[in-house]
């Protein structure tokens, strides 16, 4: 948890990125990808101070097979925001594996529920769901060397075609792990989050 403030009118969950590889080994504090949201949560935290921001660390940061540990992780934590801020929207902020994690969960037969919108951040979709219901922010890097260039922008390209509501922003010089130009992807993510909060449509 970052942020619990004692007025919250919206919930932020952030989910770290890991591996494609199978792996058994529980996410430990110090996974750089977890400690990379961490950072970024802070920030999301001080940008909206009636908002409760969280990041739900996965049991296993890896994708093994069909994700469905990792997506499982995820509903659990759905369930229990849904249970302690009932009728709050909640918005996914999801990094490389994390905002497959999202993309997957949005798109499952249990619906978005209170789910508002998601922002993917560097997201890893090689072979996702593309037709959504809930609004969809990229941000991704042009020198990102873990997720080819090509494969973000076929995704979004099929999002939009098939009638997701979606928004893409590039960042000529940003990498994977978000570390060049930190601070703009750290704006960039908190203006992409309360535009999916504030936006009626």
């Amino acid at each position: 948890m970052v942020q619990a403030p004692a007025a919250v009118d919206a919930v932020v969950l952030a989910l770290h990125g890991g591996s494609e590889d199978t792996s058994t080994r529980s996410t430990r504090w110090w996974h750089p990808g977890l400690l990379r949201m961490d950072v970024l949560a802070g920030h999301l935290a001080a940008d909206a101070p009636r908002t409760a921001v969280f990041v739900l660390r996965f049991a296993v940061a890896a994708w093994n097979a069909d994700g469905d540990g990792v997506v499982r992780d995820l509903r659990w934590a759905l369930d229990l925001v849904g249970r302690r801020f009932p009728g709050r929207p909640v918005v996914l902020v999801g990094h490389s594996l994390g905002a497959r994690v999202a993309v997957r969960s949005a798109a499952g037969t249990d619906g978005p529920g209170q789910v508002r919108g998601l922002v993917l951040l560097a997201p890893w979709l090689p072979d996702d769901p593309v037709a959504l219901a809930v609004p969809v922010v990229v941000l991704s890097g042009a020198r990102d060397r873990t997720v080819p260039r090509e494969q973000v922008l076929r995704w979004v390209d099929a999002a939009r075609t098939a009638g997701t509501p979606i928004s893409a922003r590039e960042d000529p010089t940003g990498d994977h792990a978000m570390l060049r130009n930190a601070g703009r992807w750290h704006r960039d993510t908190a203006a992409a989050v309360r535009r999916l909060l504030t936006d009626d449509d």
